[in-house]
């Protein structure tokens, strides 16, 4: 019923918002070829816009366009729909003043961001990526989402120098901003850089005690400098912050790697176990299962008789995926 009224409503009249509340009522249900129609006819009956109100409605068309089809994988179109809208916007920065000026900038950011996702979807062009989110920048500098979506392009594409710039930029906007900090850490952690590195993984830990990744490279990292004190610490703000951290795979991991480092190979074992099924924690947690049996520098002490039957079934079943993994593993090594 509310397309009909929306249709009868755009057939009698040039209201653009009836045509705007129509076209995404039929997007939102997935009807995209006749929203495509109703799109385009306005967009082709005046292909040149010249007043602001009217550029700024077919702006509106054109990034419905581009979603419309996306959805159709229409990829080309996308990005003649996105570019037709930053060749609009840019005509309306040019025809306005003030913090109207201001608010047009920041519209055509976004709209340069959405050509660099578009770009990083459909065909991996890194240095199209690039100067998609360095023109947005361009209209709006202290976008801190922007600055991350450049950091992590340089980070994803080892332009780790780059990328560590643009953290500095992001924490000089905002110097508490944890991806910048963890990214910047990583980097510093890759190049061994492990001081630098443990002081930017205590700083997300300050803010945040349960963000696993930092807190795992920090306990390596701690071990490592030899300030076992502060792993024992940051694992016990970890419990305090959320009591029912136990039951977290990652907080398990990393509780199992101060374990192993510790010489309590059946402790974390069992650590690691209760990670192994987890889709982010998983893998490593299954890859130091491994690690710790087959080392042969940690040997593991059985269990003693008074255990009771479900410990030595635990370490019945790990040793078990473990020697199946490590066959897998090693196989193709040694065949």
């Amino acid at each position: 019923q509310a397309v009909n009224y929306y249709e009868a409503a755009v057939k009698t009249g040039r209201d653009a918002k009836m045509r705007s509340k129509l076209a995404n009522l039929l997007y939102k249900m997935g009807n995209y070829d006749k929203c495509e129609r109703v799109l385009l006819e306005p967009l082709n009956k005046e292909s040149n816009p010249s007043d602001i109100t009217s550029m700024q409605t077919h702006v509106q068309y054109y990034l419905l366009l581009a979603r419309v089809r996306h959805e159709k994988g229409l990829f080309e179109k996308v990005h003649e729909d996105l570019m037709e809208a930053k060749k609009l916007q840019l005509r309306i920065i040019q025809r306005s003043e003030g913090s109207m000026a201001i608010q047009m900038k920041k519209e055509c950011a976004k709209i340069c961001c959405q050509i660099a996702e578009m770009y990083h979807l459909s065909n991996k062009n890194v240095p199209m990526v690039i100067d998609a989110y360095k023109e947005a920048l361009q209209y709006n500098d202290a976008d801190i989402k922007t600055h991350l979506a450049l950091a992590q392009t340089y980070l994803s594409s080892a332009r780790h120098d780059l990328c560590s710039k643009e953290c500095q930029v992001i924490t000089n906007i905002d110097k508490n901003n944890i991806e910048a900090i963890l990214m910047a850490a990583d980097i510093m952690y890759s190049k061994n850089q492990l001081n630098d590195a443990m002081i930017r993984f205590d700083r997300v830990l300050d803010q945040l005690p349960n963000n696993y990744h930092a807190l795992s490279r920090f306990i390596e990292l701690s071990w490592r400098e030899g300030t076992i004190t502060s792993a024992d610490m940051r694992l016990r703000n970890a419990m305090i912050n959320n009591p029912r951290a136990t039951v977290d795979a990652g907080y398990n991991y990393c509780k199992g790697i101060h374990e192993w480092y510790s010489g309590n190979m059946n402790n974390a074992l069992q650590c690691f176990n209760r990670g192994r099924k987890d889709l982010e924690w998983g893998e490593k947690s299954i890859y130091n299962i491994v690690e710790v049996l087959l080392n042969p520098e940690n040997d593991i002490v059985g269990v003693s008789s008074n255990e009771d039957d479900a410990e030595s079934d635990f370490h019945s079943s790990v040793t078990a995926l473990s020697r199946d993994l490590a066959h897998h593993q090693l196989h193709p090594l040694i065949s």
